[in-house]
């Protein structure tokens, strides 16, 4: 080799060891997964006489079965990305699991299988499938024998999946004419359930019919006959979509509200309360029932909502007999799954507690949080950088969680914890928020709550302050609200809480926003356009000009300098949007759309970079870095952080879930997201 080769040679090598591209590489920023906060779980399942159990999360792709020492073993694949099964339950024995589930995402196509799962619960093989449209009170029913299973009056053996008998009832059709069942062809929208006596010789037979709006055929029959043994009195064309209990010792049979005596079919008694709502016999709500352990007192859990939203329940312990009541207690939450466990009654309130409660007084004896207490929509960090705050779906009263990223754990106190069950606590939000926006206040240190929730019937529109040391509101700096289907003025606070700017979009006056003093809540200029709409807005960081956005027009954004008077208005001319940022420099503007990123100069509202890497028809989340150079964004299952000032992607990372929100810590450390799972994740920048 001749030296002038050899010397280029050795340049060639030095460039590629030490040279430019290697050291931007090195110093290209990327995301590295800390830990998650909580872990929330839709089904979870304890297999009979064992702790092995069945958790299915939301979205996930199918229902794990998790051994006692938390080994994932035998995973059941649905055939669509879902939020869990409707419907899971073991066998008697534990050998057999039963899910309902959609069979695609329209929900009226709903899939019954029955797996037979291994004791050790690494091997499943499905053993039965069947499908059905139309299928809202489709369900099934375990025989205490452990290896039979009803499914629409059809009759199934396990393991061999085959079918048994079908009830002779069950091919019966309501005659809206005649207002009675006749024989004749099945109507696709009604179903048949069985429930069968604790010994499993007989059952009560429940025929519904959608279309008609009608359950009736109520009578007791024989398992191995399937021949009618007595017709139960006061068997209405019109009275719900009742749930049959048997007490323990087969003599007696309630639906919450009637209870029969099974030798006869007598009706001994039809509890009557006003806490429930009857329309045609038919109670507004839902009802659960256990029998106590005299096998004489019922006890019944009658859930509903009332407007606007608010959860309500009652609990009665009364007489099967007399029908005279022992005691009603009134719960501020929706109570659900009312069942016996070691003397005591358990439900779980709302999807978040699991509740211990005294079945001779009602009293709450003890609370247990099931995994987080709301889904979060929405995150926030504290200015410090150590804690995060989560709002979002959740109960009307409980509407944040605040954590400790030390060590991953809820913050003491947790905010959601509540022992008065009975009434709402003191200051405590009495409406169910909608995915709020939230704001950590620095200088006050308080938390804000920017919520919008629109329902039929009324409409809110709230921002709330809230103490971030004990949870309690310290008042409301803004609240419309609005009766039938009319909509609310939407407002969002400048940074330095001096101003308000509300807006109507969807409204006749979607073209202005007002400009209001948030102490007084007085106009102080209103912003106007002649074209267009102002569905979204924005503040600078300093206060001194707003963002709008018309997510239709094709003048779409609009930044306006409030400080002059009249106020300056700049015009870009690019495509709509649905989501506005300012930097945290205030130099530039970011605007998300539909498969697509843009950054603005706040002054002149020229384009100074974007990118179309994501999906085309899928919504892009993003948050700028705290050094206003870099934007983390992502769509669909990838995350991406964003170079704005050179225009390129500097890492992509794939996600499990789609997420719903992201938040910088202050200090530009870490990143958190929000899954649409409901979990947490924490990442960690590094470069």
């Amino acid at each position: 080799m001749k030296p002038k080769v050899s010397v280029l040679v050795v340049c060639v090598l030095l460039v590629m060891a030490f040279g430019q591209p290697r050291s931007q590489a090195a110093q290209s920023p990327h995301l590295v997964h800390l830990f998650n906060l909580g872990a929330p779980v839709l089904h979870d399942v304890a297999r009979p006489n064992s702790q092995t159990k069945i958790v299915a999360r939301p979205l996930a792709t199918g229902t794990q079965i998790v051994m006692p020492n938390g080994e994932v073993g035998f995973l059941i694949q649905l055939p669509f990305n879902y939020r869990g099964a409707f419907e899971t339950s073991w066998s008697p024995t534990g050998e057999y699991l039963a899910l309902r589930y959609p069979h695609t995402t329209d929900e009226a196509w709903q899939t019954i299988e029955v797996w037979s799962i291994s004791k050790d619960g690494r091997q499943g093989e499905r053993i039965l499938q069947i499908e059905k449209q139309q299928a809202w009170h489709w369900g099934f029913k375990w025989h205490p024998n452990g290896h039979w299973i009803g499914i629409e009056g059809k009759v199934f053996d396990m393991p061999s999946g085959n079918l048994v008998f079908t009830h002779l009832f069950a091919h019966m059709t309501y005659d809206t004419s005649d207002k009675k069942y006749v024989y004749g062809k099945r109507l696709e929208v009604a179903y048949t359930s069985l429930y069968w006596s604790p010994d499993g010789s007989q059952f009560a037979a429940l025929l519904y019919s959608l279309r008609s709006s009608a359950s009736t055929f109520y009578g007791i029959f024989d398992t191995a006959s399937d021949q009618l043994i007595v017709e139960l009195v006061d068997s209405r064309t019109d009275p719900g979509t009742p749930v049959f209990v048997w007490s323990k010792d087969g003599k007696r049979l309630t639906d919450g509200v009637r209870t029969w005596d099974t030798q006869t079919g007598e009706l001994l008694n039809w509890f009557e309360s006003q806490d429930i709502f009857y329309l045609n016999s038919t109670p507004l709500g839902e009802i659960n029932a256990v029998w106590s352990i005299d096998n004489q007192h019922v006890i019944s859990l009658y859930s509903q909502e009332t407007f606007p939203t608010i959860p309500r329940s009652y609990l009665y312990y009364w007489d099967a007999v007399t029908g005279e009541m022992a005691y009603r207690r009134t719960f501020s939450q929706r109570l659900t799954k009312l069942v016996w466990q070691d003397g005591n009654l358990n439900a779980t309130s709302e999807r978040n507690y699991s509740l211990t409660i005294n079945p001779e007084n009602g009293d709450v004896i003890s609370a247990t949080a099931v995994e987080n207490i709301i889904t979060p929509t929405a995150i926030i960090w504290s200015p410090n950088s150590q804690q995060i705050v989560l709002a979002g779906n959740g109960p009307a009263n409980y509407p944040l969680e605040l954590w400790d990223i030390s060590n991953g754990k809820p913050t003491n106190p947790v905010w959601s914890v509540n022992n008065d069950w009975y009434e709402y606590e003191e200051n405590a939000i009495h409406y169910r928020p909608g995915p709020a926006k939230l704001i950590w206040d620095a200088e006050s240190n308080t938390i804000l709550t920017v919520s919008q929730h629109f329902w039929i019937g009324r409409n809110f529109s709230v921002i709330e302050r809230w103490n971030p040391t004990n949870g309690l509101s310290l008042g409301r700096l803004y609240w419309q609200t609005s009766e039938g289907y009319d909509l609310t003025p939407m407002a969002e606070p400048s940074p330095n809480l001096r101003y308000l700017a509300e807006y109507s979009p969807l409204l006749d006056t979607a073209n202005q926003v007002n400009i209001l003093d948030i102490s007084t809540q007085d106009v102080l200029m209103t912003l106007h356009v002649e074209d267009g709409e102002m569905g979204m807005v924005a503040w600078s960081p300093d206060s001194s000009m707003l963002a709008t956005l018309d997510p239709f027009g094709h003048d779409p954004v609009y930044i306006w300098n409030i400080s002059q008077n009249p106020s300056q208005k700049i015009t870009t001319s690019d495509t709509g949007g649905y989501y506005l940022e300012w930097s945290p420099s205030g130099e530039k503007l970011l605007v998300a759309h539909f498969g697509a990123i843009r950054v603005l100069d706040s002054i002149t509202g020229n384009k100074i970079a974007d990118s179309a890497i994501a999906e085309k028809n899928n919504p892009i989340y993003a948050v700028w870095h705290p050094d206003s150079k870099i934007v983390a964004f992502a769509s669909t299952h990838t995350l991406y952080l964003w170079d704005v000032e050179n225009n390129r992607i500097l890492s992509e990372t794939r996600l499990e879930d789609r997420l719903v929100a992201l938040a910088w810590s202050p200090d530009g450390s870490r990143l958190g997201i929000v899954h649409e799972n409901g979990m947490v994740s924490i990442w960690e920048v590094r470069f």
